[in-house]
């Protein structure tokens, strides 16, 4: 019925009096959802890491609890936390949340000043295989950014004339494109 409050204070009842690991892996769970829904970091942050230590722990609960907590530390305004669970997710950019982890790295290398770090990281993404064309769009938008940094403008305007005329999604990258050329032609 989506009372994600109501859920959660169920699922933390069943946490503290769960028979077997397999109900309390169920409960803590649960328990992340409900703190995501509510976007409620703290809590987030508090039961992502409590899966974590669950034995029975699957991959794929593994890799919500990391997307979660990385997603609740930038929420927070705290990137370098958040940071050692996106390099962990970004190592598979075939998931959703690997491709969105690999870009997150690499813009967050490139707002703290360390474009040729960034740089590197952009090209280990476009190098790798991922079915998730929009980050690999964000990071060629994003290689524009580095290059133009760097002042190297006409591979800057490579990439995105480039980008423009091969991604062709109904989304915000078109957006971001024809800022950042005009941008370019405005001598900004």
């Amino acid at each position: 019925r989506q009372d994600y409050a109501l859920a959660q204070a169920d699922y933390q009842r069943l946490l503290a009096r769960a028979p077997t690991e397999d109900l309390r892996l169920e409960a803590q769970v649960g328990c992340l959802r409900c703190a995501v829904a509510l976007a409620d970091d703290a809590a987030t942050i508090r039961s992502a890491t409590a899966l974590l230590v669950e034995a029975k722990v699957t991959a794929d609960q593994r890799t919500e609890a990391l997307y979660a907590r990385a997603k609740a530390y930038l929420a927070q305004q705290a990137p370098d936390k958040a940071m050692a669970d996106l390099r962990l997710l970004a190592q598979d950019t075939r998931t959703a949340q690997g491709a969105e982890a690999k870009y997150l790295v690499a813009q967050y290398l490139h707002d703290t000043g360390h474009d040729a770090e960034a740089e590197r990281e952009a090209m280990d993404f476009v190098d790798r295989s991922t079915p998730h064309a929009y980050w690999l769009a964000r990071t060629f938008v994003l290689l524009a950014d580095i290059y133009l940094a760097q002042g190297k403008t006409l591979e800057a305007r490579e990439y995105l004339l480039s980008l423009r005329q091969n991604y062709q999604a109904d989304d915000d990258i078109d957006g971001m494109i024809t800022q950042r050329l005009s941008s370019m032609d405005n001598g900004q």
